[in-house]
């Protein structure tokens, strides 16, 4: 179910930090963050932290806004920001690359409208922008 992860060390943690705190037995916290970790002083938009996997949007913690596979994407795209991204890399990060049937493009394209409908909710306008035949590119800013 994707709810612990393996660390590279070999130990399992809990994918996220909200699941951690409930498993460990304490009452969660807020998940706002005045500056997100490897962000600059002050500085909003979308920031990605790789050590504990979190992303966060203006400040908040966006564990809960997004779905498991839409939240692997995003890691995906944030792990090199700006990146053009095809379908094909895309639909590695949903469904591994042992996946026996061919990716759907349609199934990649409605999780992506489902990511940019909401990136645009929490006022991420033109963060996820589609290259016409090429793929999809994530913009931090």
């Amino acid at each position: 179910m994707g709810l612990i992860r393996k660390e590279e060390n070999g130990t399992w943690v809990p994918f996220g930090s909200l699941l951690e705190e409930i498993v460990r037995g304490g009452e969660p916290t807020t998940n706002r963050v005045s500056n997100p970790p490897g962000s600059p002083a002050g500085s909003g938009g979308i920031v990605f932290d790789p050590q504990s996997g979190a992303i966060f949007i203006n400040g908040d913690n966006m564990e809960e806004k997004f779905t498991r596979q839409e939240y692997e994407i995003l890691t995906f795209m944030l792990s090199e920001p700006e990146k053009l991204r095809s379908r094909e890399d895309i639909g590695e990060a949903m469904w591994g690359k042992s996946s026996y049937d061919k990716y759907s493009d349609w199934a990649i394209d409605q999780v992506m409208s489902k990511i940019r409908k909401k990136l645009h909710s929490l006022g991420l306008d033109n963060a996820l922008t589609t290259v016409r035949g090429r793929g999809y590119k994530l913009s931090v800013f």
